[in-house]
């Protein structure tokens, strides 16, 4: 049997760290199944920068929006981590 991720405990110097569904770092919320409310910053990068040539917004979007911390540890396989993919795609045809 697998165990999921809330099985997992980690200690650290005698304290055990908590799981959380979501916790902000630098000013970035990173959440337990991968959603980072990209597409809210993808719009804004696009609405405020919409004068730009492409690959200047490309450049913004990977800077201001790509910032997933934690991803190494992600199941690839998971749904949401799918739904991501698509809606990076999707951002990429409409820069």
């Amino acid at each position: 049997m697998a165990n999921c991720v809330s099985d997992i405990s980690f200690i650290i110097c005698g304290n055990v760290i908590k799981n959380v569904e979501s916790w902000p770092h630098l000013g970035h919320v990173i959440t337990n199944n991968g959603s980072d409310k990209l597409i809210g910053e993808v719009n804004n990068v696009i609405c405020w920068f919409n004068k730009l040539d492409c690959y200047t917004k490309t450049r913004l979007l990977k800077s201001y929006c790509c910032s997933f911390y934690g991803c190494e540890l992600w199941n690839l396989t998971n749904l949401d981590v799918q739904t991501l993919r698509v809606a990076l795609r999707q951002t990429l045809r409409r820069i």
